[in-house]
């Protein structure tokens, strides 16, 4: 047996952080094997206090990047950020007082606190710090996707419409 841990989502918004991260077609709720809500979502799921309570005993709660200030007290095991470069003070890159910052305070728990960043990268110093660190530091791994390698999962439409936008 594992021991419960905790997870901050952290999104742009709250509302990214419940509507797509958690309860969005390929969020936390989609992809949960059902041994770790045994009881039905409803019963392990407060949208209302985005809290996640898992049957391990684990916790995942909302977090978003508005409210970067409240990240410093709260303790993590592992975090999730989606969309960095959308975060309310992306431009100010891990400087800080910043949300990424202050989260990064908060991973303290267990023997390998860990965080992940998924999102469409945009030219913003978080994003560029992100990447620095990647190149400088062992610990820290990037991986590299393209909409290509996605098309199978994107309606006709997206390709047509979308990606025709931005190639070349």
């Amino acid at each position: 047996t594992t021991s419960p841990i905790r997870v901050a989502i952290i999104g742009a918004t709250y509302a990214d952080g419940r509507d797509t991260m958690m309860e969005g077609e390929s969020g936390l709720l989609a992809q949960l094997p059902a041994f770790l809500i045994p009881d039905g979502i409803e019963q392990h799921w407060n949208r209302s206090i985005g809290e996640l309570r898992l049957a391990d005993g684990s916790l995942c709660k909302i977090h978003s990047s508005e409210r970067g200030g409240r990240l410093r007290g709260p303790q993590w095991h592992k975090a999730w950020c989606d969309e960095p470069a959308e975060f309310k003070d992306a431009k100010e890159g891990l400087g800080k007082d910043t949300a990424v910052f202050n989260l990064f305070a908060g991973l303290r728990l267990g023997t390998n606190p860990q965080c992940i960043f998924t999102g469409t990268p945009k030219p913003v110093r978080l994003m560029k710090d992100l990447v620095q660190r990647c190149e400088t530091e062992d610990r820290w791994v990037e991986t590299r996707g393209t909409t290509y390698e996605n098309l199978v999962n994107l309606a006709p439409v997206f390709r047509d419409e979308v990606v025709s936008l931005y190639e070349g």
